[in-house]
C-alpha cells in the first residue's frame, strides 16, 4: 500500500514539474514574443510585409482596445526604395485599422465611413532595421527606425561630430557622436562646437557666418524675395562650425 502511495506522490510531482515547466516556457514566450526577422525584395514587396506586421500587431491588442503597450516585433528591410506610411496603408484592411491622416492615406477610412489614425511610420532608408509596436495611449500601431548599418547611417549634419554606428546591423546597433571641435588651430577661443551655434551674418542674402553674439540685428528689415548668386540663399549654401570658428559650407563644395 505504501508503495502505491508511494507512487501516486511521484507521478503528482512529475505532473506539477510538467506542469511548472510550460507555465515558465510560456512566461518565457510572454516575455520574449518577436524575433529580429528580415524582409528583402522591392519596395511593393516589402510594404506587403510590413502591413502584414502591422494588421497582425493591432488585432493582436484587440484593435486598440488593449490598455497595454508592446512591442510586436523587430525587423531588418532592404527594398530598392524607401517604404512610406502611404505604402504600407494601401495594403491594410482599412474597414479594421483606419489610417486617413498622412498623405496618399485619404481613402482608407472604417466600414462606416470614420477616418482614423492608426498608424504612424518612420522610416529614412531603404535598408534600415525597424520596430514595430503598440501604443496603448494613441490606440495606433507605430513603425520607427531603429539602429544603423553603417557610419552614413548616422551622419547628424553636424561639421564637428564623428559619427559612428556601433554594432552595426544588428538589434544593438546605435549611433555614437562624438566632438571633436573644442579649438581651433591657433589656440584661440573657439565661436562655435556645433553647426547650430552659428547664423548669417548679415539680415539679407547672407555670405557670411557668425556665433550667436555676433548676429545681426534684423528687425524691421526687409528682403528682396530673390535667389542671389554668391550668397547662402535658396540652400546654395549654409553655416557650419569647422575647427572651432563659424563658416559657409556651400553646397558645391
Amino acid at each position: 500500500m505504501k508503495a502505491t502511495l508511494s507512487s501516486i506522490e511521484q507521478v503528482i510531482i512529475l505532473i506539477a514539474a510538467i506542469a511548472l515547466c510550460m507555465m515558465m516556457l510560456s512566461l518565457v514566450f510572454n516575455l520574449w514574443p518577436n524575433e529580429v526577422s528580415a524582409s528583402k525584395g522591392s519596395r511593393t514587396e516589402v510594404a506587403s510585409f510590413l502591413a502584414g506586421k502591422v494588421s497582425d500587431c493591432f488585432s493582436k491588442h484587440s484593435y486598440g482596445l488593449d490598455p497595454k503597450s508592446a512591442l510586436c516585433g523587430e525587423f531588418v528591410i532592404e527594398s530598392n526604395g524607401t517604404v512610406t506610411e502611404a505604402d504600407i496603408t494601401k495594403r491594410l484592411d482599412c474597414s479594421k485599422m483606419p489610417n486617413s491622416d498622412c498623405v496618399g492615406c485619404e481613402r482608407c477610412v472604417s466600414s462606416d465611413g470614420s477616418a482614423g489614425d492608426r498608424l504612424t511610420v518612420s522610416i529614412t532608408r531603404e535598408r534600415t532595421h525597424v520596430s514595430i509596436e503598440y501604443l496603448a495611449g494613441e490606440r495606433r500601431v507605430e513603425v520607427r527606425q531603429i539602429g544603423c548599418f553603417v557610419d552614413g547611417d548616422c551622419d547628424d549634419g553636424d561639421g564637428c561630430t564623428t559619427d559612428a554606428c556601433l554594432y552595426p546591423g544588428t538589434s544593438d546597433s546605435a549611433c555614437s557622436h562624438t566632438y571633436s571641435c573644442t579649438s581651433n588651430q591657433t589656440g584661440n577661443a573657439t565661436d562655435c562646437l556645433r553647426d547650430s551655434d552659428c547664423f548669417p551674418g548679415e539680415c539679407c542674402h547672407a555670405t557670411s557666418c557668425v556665433p550667436e553674439g555676433a548676429m545681426p540685428s534684423c528687425s524691421g528689415i526687409m528682403c528682396t524675395q530673390e535667389c542671389a548668386n554668391g550668397t547662402m540663399d535658396c540652400g546654395q549654401g549654409r553655416c557650419a562650425c569647422a575647427s572651432g570658428k563659424c563658416a559657409v559650407k556651400w553646397a558645391s563644395s
